[in-house]
């Protein structure tokens, strides 16, 4: 740049987890001379912070440049690497099926699923439970101890898309359904400051349970209803079986702590901010 080279030194790895990122960090403080910079199909949340803070720049082909140096700053999306017809899928959270154990394991700290045992409760196949871990583990998210944390969580977050439908009016509580948004993180104890403005944030059981509700009570522009309902992306963040270790809201039942924590996380900024001061028995983040 304006006559200027930097040298970069690139670290090139499949998977780039916390632990793997402070490695790479703690094995170059005898360094070579040049700008660090990881290379990754994949760089959890967790990396991207360890990294930012020894100075590092990083690559996360998912479609993340962030580079900065002496003259230089850069932060940029740019496009995803197109995956080929025979290419095998990348380790991690893979399809429905792993996106459900990767919440079982960070409800289930400690503890690593069975095929046999728990493909029932998860709704896939014993097939597909042992190919879902099996992923995880070659990413360094699982373990023979369970999963690996705070980077799993931070995964699941960056896969969490609950299909949302908009509606004209707020349904009275039903016990079906279930409060996520910062009504329900607050009433788990996160430092987060709500009233009742603004609109309902519920799950709904499934896609029909969200058509009958729009037919209802009306349906509405994205962020102008009174209450936007989410169908889950797996039937567990909504499970109702620990009766007594949630809270209600104005009669509403309050969603599982995962559940809401992880629909913080989809706020880069505030969201993360809550969930590091927000101190729970559970630690599922």
């Amino acid at each position: 740049m304006d006559g200027h080279t930097t040298p970069i030194d690139i670290k090139s790895v499949a998977y780039c987890t916390g632990d793997r990122a402070r490695g790479l960090v703690a094995r170059r403080r005898s360094a070579r001379s040049g700008l660090p910079l990881v290379v990754a199909d994949r760089i959890t949340a967790d990396a991207k912070d360890v990294l930012k803070a020894a100075g590092w720049s990083w690559f996360d082909r998912r479609g993340q440049l962030h580079i900065h140096a002496p003259g230089i700053r850069i932060d940029t999306a740019v496009a995803r690497r197109e995956d080929g017809p025979n290419r095998e899928p990348k380790a991690g959270i893979v399809g429905s099926g792993g996106l459900a154990v990767a919440y079982w394991l960070c409800a289930h700290r400690g503890q690593v699923p069975s095929p046999t045992r728990h493909s029932g409760p998860l709704g896939v196949a014993p097939s597909t439970v042992t190919a879902a871990t099996q992923h995880l583990a070659a990413a360094g998210l699982l373990n023979d101890g369970g999963g690996v944390f705070p980077d799993l969580f931070w995964e699941l977050a960056s896969t969490w898309r609950p299909q949302a439908t908009w509606m004209a009016q707020a349904p009275e509580p039903d016990r079906r359904w279930c409060l996520t948004g910062s009504r329900a993180a607050a009433a788990l104890g996160a430092p987060v400051a709500t009233g009742d403005a603004g609109p309902l944030e519920i799950y709904v059981a499934g896609p029909i349970d969200a058509d009958i509700a729009v037919r209802r009570l009306g349906s509405a522009r994205p962020g102008a209803g009174a209450c936007v309902a989410l169908v889950p992306p797996t039937r567990a963040s909504i499970d109702d079986s620990a009766p007594g270790k949630t809270a209600q809201v104005a009669g509403w039942r309050v969603a599982p702590r995962l559940t809401v924590a992880l629909d913080l996380a989809q706020d880069a900024g505030r969201g993360s901010e809550i969930l590091d001061e927000w101190r729970t028995s559970d630690d599922v983040w």
